[in-house]
């Protein structure tokens, strides 16, 4: 080996080294400015080969360098293109490495290296050490083109990998020479025949490299071609519109896919060395000379609606969308056609549906809106916007679509919470629907209305005017209530009839056959006492007819209510007079002293019969020797009035009782006198059709105390 390389020294190797290095760094420039945005990894690779040759350049320098640039900076940037040619590798490969060990290979590397430049200054060292880092990154390289890559890249991959193996073999060599050979050289370029050897080995390993790299590059970049022709063909034949590329000149197509010929009804045979104006593919040929134009002018149609026929003459509608590119110095008319009839069929369904959902939309009787619930930042709900409403809905709300469409509810509505804002917002958020029926303050009117959920966030409304139904439904049961009363009034009435007419008929009747034999007997202290008793009976009487028969009237609305003003306290003083010999039989006395002359707006006839039945019934239930006290005071713009006595009184559960028909008490007076039981409901009915209240307050055995109001003369 001496004799071979003995011709030459070690600079003129290095010198050679520095051209081959500036040769492959050339070559590999060429490769990344081509194919840099295809490939991964070629930016790491120009860098390696970078590195190498500058620092070839920095060693051939030693001597006119400060040496630790020509031997330190240039081996420590040597090492790290290495490891930047493993990076490249990694990223073309599209794996990972392992960089945590790289770099503290790269540091232990820069370490031992200036150590044993710096402080013992051993060649030797220096390059067993470099033999030694050198091995560790080319085993990687190796381990990743032949282990770590897919089987199918073996054939691309395997002469880097066996240059590789080369750059390996050599560095064991180095190291082996290392420990089998002494080395007392201690200028590089006096290092001797092995050192040479070495060098002229990564020379040619270099040269073996950057063509293997050239090669692993062009397969990589030839096979991706094929793969992205695959593609193309698989989604230019399997795409579902129709892509047919001609001739810009004579219409003559050049490639058509399965769809085309799916279209077009016609086969491989009929289309090929045609033009598209001899299938007679146009529906009009005007279609096509207006895209031949708009073509010409603009390069590009998008998105056109045209007309289509295929081999059987059937219709159909196409979406066309078409691009002129270049192809040989050739302009060529790529173009793809869509067929549509179906969605187009569909369309004019949906516009037809959509006329009859608008016809009925605004036709139908129910009011409709379409709203959109609105959150705060809790995602609670504060209001609702309204998106949507019918005639129907303007018509029942009394609001105008133009006037509240986009609004808040509470803005539309002039309201300041939206109404039934909880149950439309359940509606919307869980989708569930809500019907239920309720009154609209803002609009005083009763609605059904139905709510549900579209979909999440939004809920509509179908809203029925229910108002004359609820009207209706209210009279009826205040007419039912009413039909009650009457009924209970009936009932009274023949209770009343039957009863309470019967017995003081019976008692005149009985009494004028004892009066007729006392009368033949000329017994007359009898007769003056039966005639007396008859007499009673017969007032009696003639009091309960008095009573039936207004009552009857005021049940039928036969009496007439004739307002008038009069002076109240003189009215009182002509119903006392006939109650004065009543009084005086119980020696009850009737005081008018807090009863002023006031002038109220009444019924004569009314507030007569209220009067008497309120003061007989004074009389009847106080004991002789009571007193009777009548008043009246003003208040506001009324007059109230008080009959009070100090009578038996009435009890605690009773005084519920007095004024209603249907549980109404009729009890003897303190001398056993009978009553009709109708006087305290006749002057309920008489003092509320003066617009007035009566009530009572008692207490038991100490009296009681009615009272009621009369509009006063303003």
């Amino acid at each position: 080996m001496e004799s071979i390389f003995s011709f030459l020294d070690m600079r003129t190797i290095i010198f050679t080294m520095v051209i081959t290095n500036l040769v492959c760094t050339l070559v590999m420039l060429l490769l990344w400015r081509q194919n840099h945005k295809r490939l991964r990894g070629l930016t790491y690779w120009v860098a390696n080969y970078a590195l190498q040759t500058l620092s070839i350049v920095l060693i051939v320098m030693r001597g006119k360098i400060p040496d630790w640039i020509s031997i330190d900076t240039a081996n420590i940037m040597s090492m790290l293109g290495l490891y930047l040619g493993l990076k490249g590798l990694e990223k073309f490969f599209h794996l990972k490495g392992f960089k945590g060990l790289n770099f503290v290979l790269l540091f232990l590397f820069s370490i031992l290296f200036s150590w044993y430049d710096f402080v013992y200054h051993d060649l030797a060292m220096r390059n067993l050490i470099i033999g030694v880092f050198s091995f560790l990154f080319c085993i990687q390289c190796v381990w990743l083109l032949f282990f770590r890559i897919k089987r199918s890249m073996l054939r691309m991959t395997i002469l880097v990998g066996l240059v590789f193996i080369g750059f390996c073999a050599v560095d064991v060599t180095r190291v082996f020479d290392y420990f089998m050979h002494p080395h007392l050289a201690v200028d590089y370029f006096d290092a001797g025949t092995f050192e040479a050897f070495v060098i002229l080995s990564y020379k040619i390993l270099l040269i073996v490299l950057t063509f293997g790299l050239a090669l692993m590059f062009n397969k990589s970049l030839i096979d991706d071609v094929a793969v992205q022709e695959e593609k193309f063909k698989k989604a230019f034949h399997t795409s579902p519109y129709a892509i047919v590329l001609t001739h810009m000149e004579d219409g003559r197509i050049l490639e058509f896919n399965d769809s085309f010929c799916r279209y077009t009804g016609l086969s491989i045979n009929d289309i090929e060395g045609k033009s598209t104006s001899m299938l007679f593919f146009w529906d009009k040929k005007e279609d096509r000379a207006f895209v031949l134009k708009e073509l010409d002018s603009s390069r590009v149609v998008r998105d056109r609606e045209f007309a289509f026929r295929n081999k059987g003459g059937e219709r159909f509608i196409g979406l066309y969308s078409a691009e002129i590119i270049t192809i040989n110095g050739e302009k060529c008319i790529l173009s793809s056609i869509n067929d549509i009839s179906e969605r187009k069929q569909a369309e004019e369904e949906l516009k037809e549906n959509e006329a009859k959902f608008r016809s009925l939309f605004t036709r139908m009787s129910e009011g409709f809106a379409l709203h959109e619930v609105v959150f705060n930042e809790q995602r609670k709900p504060v209001d609702y916007k309204i998106l949507e409403i019918n005639p129907a809905f303007e018509r029942q709300v009394g609001i105008q679509a133009e006037n509240v469409k986009g609004k808040l509810a509470t803005e539309a509505y002039g309201v300041p919470i939206a109404p039934f804002l909880d149950i439309y917002a359940q509606v919307a958020v869980t989708g569930e629907p809500q019907s239920f029926q309720s009154y609209f303050p803002p609009l005083n009117r009763y609605f059904e209305i139905q709510a549900f959920s579209p979909y999440q966030g939004f809920f509509a409304t179908v809203f029925s005017d229910v108002t004359e139904k609820q009207l209706a439904e209210e009279a009826l049961m205040q007419s039912e209530a009413r039909f009650r009363e009457l009924n209970a009034t009936k009932d009274k009435f023949f209770s009343i009839i039957a009863h309470d007419l019967k017995s003081p008929f019976n008692s005149i009747l009985g009494f004028s056959k004892l009066l007729e034999e006392s009368v033949q007997e000329k017994d007359s202290q009898s007769t003056e006492e039966y005639a007396s008793i008859i007499r009673k009976s017969t007032q009696h009487t003639m009091d309960l007819l008095m009573n039936l028969l207004e009552w009857s009237r005021s049940q039928t609305g036969r009496m007439e209510f004739t307002p008038e003003y009069l002076e109240i306290k003189s009215l009182v003083k002509e119903v006392l007079a006939l109650f004065d010999q009543t009084a005086k039989q119980k020696s009850i006395s009737i005081s008018l002293d807090s009863f002023p002359n006031t002038t109220v707006l009444a019924d004569q006839v009314l507030l007569s019969t209220i009067l008497r039945n309120l003061i007989s019934n004074a009389i009847k239930f106080t004991h002789p020797g009571g007193m009777i006290e009548l008043s009246s005071r003003q208040i506001g713009l009324e007059l109230q009035v008080c009959v009070r006595d100090n009578g038996v009184g009435i009890k605690r559960e009773d005084l519920t009782k007095v004024f209603r028909i249907e549980e109404s008490i009729s009890k003897p007076g303190t001398q056993n006198e009978q009553g009709t039981g109708l006087g305290l409901l006749l002057c309920k009915e008489f003092v509320e059709k003066h617009g007035g209240k009566i009530w009572v307050e008692s207490t038991h055995e100490k009296g009681s105390a009615f009272y009621f109001t009369l509009p006063l003369f303003v």
